[in-house]
C-alpha cells in the first residue's frame, strides 16, 4: 500500500515517532527532540509550526551522546477521560532516562496549553517489566472506549504485547501527579509475523470506528536500544485480544513508518503516516493513504453439555426459514468487541443459553451468504442448560431481533450430518478437545 507524499514534517524533525490529530491540529513528537511539534491541518493560511518544549535541549552533542541522553518519547496519546481532554507524551522506558511522561490540556480547537505536567512513569514501567520479564519499550498508545492500550515493541527475538490501563485511572494519576504501579490491568502477547525474514515490531497505533489500527516495522535489532536494518513496514489491525485481523505492506521508500493517525475523508478513512530514517540529516516525511476496507468478523460457537463420553451440541432451526438448515450460534462482532465476549453474546441472543469456558478453536476466511468475505472465528464453549428443547424469540441483534429459534441439543457424534455445512469446519476439534479431558 502506498500513498502520495505530503512533504517534510519540519526541517528540524528527522526522527518523528508519533502523530495524533486533535481538532484543527496535528501534534507530532520526535524521539530525539525535547518538544512537541504542532501544525494546523489547514496550512493554506501559512501558519507556522509551533514547538512546545517539555524539557531543556542542553548543549550540542555528537550522535552517540545524543542517543544516550534523548528523551525517547515514542508515543502520543489523546486521553479523553477525567476533567478535560489531554495530550500525553510517553517515554519508551527502554532505559532509566526514558521513563518520563508529559501531559498538556487541550483547548476546544485541539491546540496545546503552554503548561504541562511532568510524570514519572517508572513505577508503571517497573510493573510491566516484572510481568513480562523483558525491557519495556512503549512504541504507541491509544484510547479504545474506557481503556488505554500501550503497544510494547519486541526486539527481533522478543514478543510484542498490548498493555491495558483504565483511562479514568490514568487521568486521575495525571491530576495527582502520581502514576501508580498498579495501573496495569492486563497484558496480552501479539504475534505480528515477519517481513523479509525479520520479526515485525509495533511502532504506533490509532483507533478508527472501534478498530485498532497499528503500524509495525521489521527492524533487525536484538534489543530495545540499538537501531538496526529495516526490512520494511506494515499497516495492520488488531483486536483487543492481540489477534491480527489483517496486515498490508507499506511503501515508504525504505524509511521506517513510525506514526499513524486517521480521519474521515469522504466515504473513506484517510491515514496520515510519519517516517523515521534513523538519520539526523534526513527529514521525516508525512505520507497519506486510504485505510483498506476490513472483512467482517464473525463468530461461530459450538456449545456442548453432558459427560465426556456422551457430549451434546446446542443447535437451532428457524421455523420462518426452512432453507437455513440446522445451525449453531453465529453472528457478527463489533471491531472493539473481544471475540470471546462476542461468542457468549451471540449464544445468549440466539438461544438464551449462558456459556462458560469459551476457547478458540481456529479461524477461517469464508464467504457469507450474501457473498461478502468474512473472517470467521470458531469457538467451543460449555453450558449446563437444563432443557432438551425450547423456543426462543431473539430480543437483540440487528438482524435477529423478533425472530423465533427452535433450540435443542443433539448428540455431538451426529452433528457432522445434521449441522449446516457452513458451520462444520471445526466440529472435529471439539471431539479432540473433549476426548483429551480426564
Amino acid at each position: 500500500m502506498s500513498g502520495p507524499q505530503v512533504g517534510d514534517v519540519a526541517s528540524s524533525a528527522s526522527a518523528v515517532s508519533s502523530i495524533v490529530r486533535a481538532g484543527r491540529w496535528l501534534h507530532l513528537v520526535a524521539d530525539d527532540q525535547p518538544h512537541v511539534l504542532s501544525m494546523q491541518i489547514d496550512r493554506s493560511a501559512g501558519a507556522a509550526t509551533i514547538a512546545t518544549r517539555f524539557r531543556d535541549s542542553g548543549p550540542a552533542l555528537d550522535a552517540v551522546e545524543r542517543k544516550a541522553t534523548k528523551p525517547d518519547v515514542e508515543a502520543l496519546l489523546l486521553l479523553d477521560a477525567g476533567s478535560s481532554p489531554r495530550l500525553v507524551a510517553l517515554g519508551s522506558g527502554s532505559t532509566e532516562r526514558r521513563r518520563a511522561g508529559y501531559a498538556w490540556q487541550l483547548a476546544d480547537d485541539g491546540s496545546l496549553a503552554e503548561q504541562f505536567i511532568a510524570l514519572d512513569l517508572g513505577p508503571l514501567y517497573d510493573t510491566i517489566a516484572a510481568r513480562t520479564g523483558a525491557t519495556v519499550n512503549v512504541e504507541g498508545a491509544c484510547q479504545l472506549g474506557d481503556e488505554v492500550l500501550l503497544l510494547l515493541r519486541s526486539s527481533s527475538t522478543g514478543a510484542n504485547r498490548l498493555a491495558t490501563l483504565r483511562a479514568w485511572r490514568l487521568a486521575q494519576s495525571i491530576d495527582t501527579g502520581n502514576v501508580a504501579p498498579d495501573l496495569l490491568e492486563r497484558l496480552v502477547d501479539c504475534e505480528l509475523g515477519t517481513l523479509g525474514g525479520v520479526r515485525l515490531g509495533f511502532t504506533d497505533a490509532t483507533v478508527v470506528d472501534g478498530a485498532l489500527w497499528f503500524t509495525a516495522a521489521a527492524e533487525d535489532t536484538a534489543n530495545a536500544y540499538d537501531d538496526g536494518m529495516v526490512a520494511g513496514s506494515v499497516l495492520g489491525v488488531l483486536d483487543r485480544d492481540g489477534h491480527v485481523i489483517g496486515t498490508w505492506r507499506l511503501d515508504a521508500d525504505g524509511a521506517k513508518v513510525e506514526g499513524i493517525c486517521a480521519h474521515a475523508h469522504g466515504p473513506a478513512t484517510r491515514a496520515l503516516l510519519v517516517t523515521d530514517s534513523d538519520d539526523p540529516a534526513v527529514a521525516s516525511r508525512l505520507l497519506e493513504c486510504d485505510l483498506p476496507v476490513l472483512p467482517r468478523r464473525r463468530v461461530v460457537v459450538y456449545v456442548t453439555r453432558g459427560t465426556h463420553d456422551e457430549p451434546e451440541l446446542l443447535v437451532f432451526d428457524q421455523p420462518h426459514d426452512s432453507s437455513a438448515g440446522t445451525q449453531v450460534p453465529a453472528g457478527g462482532i463489533d471491531p472493539h468487541e473481544l471475540a470471546e465476549a462476542g461468542a457468549a453474546r451471540e449464544t445468549m441472543e440466539e438461544t438464551a443459553v449462558e456459556v462458560h469456558d469459551v476457547r478458540m478453536l481456529g479461524r477461517m476466511a469464508q464467504l457469507a451468504s450474501d457473498g461478502t468475505p468474512c473472517d470467521n472465528w470458531y469457538f467451543h464453549a460449555r453450558c449446563e442448560h437444563p432443557l432438551d428443547a425450547w423456543t426462543h424469540v431473539a430480543t437483540a441483534g440487528e438482524a435477529d431481533a423478533g425472530l423465533e429459534f427452535a433450540c435443542r441439543f443433539i448428540a455431538l457424534a451426529d452433528a457432522g450430518t445434521i449441522v449446516h455445512p457452513a458451520h462444520r469446519a471445526f466440529l472435529h476439534e471439539i471431539r479432540i478437545a473433549r476426548s483429551a479431558l480426564p
